[in-house]
């Protein structure tokens, strides 16, 4: 189970951290709850090991939108926006899930678009791809002292995400000329606001569309 220290408010953004593995003990109630297109799903998936996580996961995300939601969990239906981005049907509440090593980041909001996403520290890339990045961002990460490349690339990265994740786009070829370097980013006509926050076990991103994060 999440520890209490890792469920945070972000104004009305619900946050959770959590381990993959401290959800194993639950994991007969957290299976109950996933559809039988999501188990259909994870029978998919090649490595045994993803479609655990996956499922953990998922049956994890039910668990959280039920008690906002006052529905079941295994009676929360989803549906599936242009790039696969799962949307609660005929509810207005949001949300987004990320992963990394054995981490999961799960993001919730009553009424904004939100985005998500969490990464363990890892090598600095020999070559920053401008695919991905702004010359800008290259710029500045070419500028930093080594010891400080990694922190600053993946927060970066993570900001890159969050924000496709939250238009929708992914990392897009749009979402690299984007440059993240402020909090409050303006795309296609709309306004996302970031925060990225720094533990020593992982770096994590929320991106909300319209409102402040604090």
């Amino acid at each position: 189970m999440c520890l209490s220290s890792n469920v945070n408010q972000h104004n009305d953004t619900t946050v959770v951290v959590g381990t993959i593995s401290s959800l194993h003990s639950r994991k007969e109630e957290l299976y109950s709850y996933l559809s039988s297109d999501e188990r259909q799903r994870a029978e998919r998936m090649k490595s045994s090991a993803h479609a655990e996580r996956f499922k953990l996961i998922r049956g994890y995300l039910r668990f959280l939108l039920s008690t906002v939601l006052a529905l079941p969990p295994n009676q929360i239906h989803f549906t599936y926006g242009k790039y696969g981005k799962p949307i609660v049907e005929n509810n207005d509440y949001f949300f987004n899930v990320s992963h990394a090593k054995d981490y999961f980041l799960i993001g919730l909001h009553e009424t904004a678009v939100l985005g998500v996403d969490i990464e363990c520290p890892r090598p600095f890339p020999p070559k920053v791809h401008p695919f991905f990045f702004h010359q800008d961002e290259i710029n500045l990460l070419a500028s930093v002292d080594p010891d400080q490349k990694m922190r600053l690339w993946l927060s970066l990265w993570t900001r890159k995400e969050a924000l496709g994740k939250a238009v929708g786009e992914g990392l897009s070829s749009n979402i690299g000329k984007q440059s993240v370097l402020s909090d409050t980013i303006h795309y296609n006509g709309r306004e996302y606001a970031l925060l990225t926050q720094h533990d020593p076990s992982y770096v994590k991103t929320i991106c909300l569309e319209g409102k402040s994060v604090q």
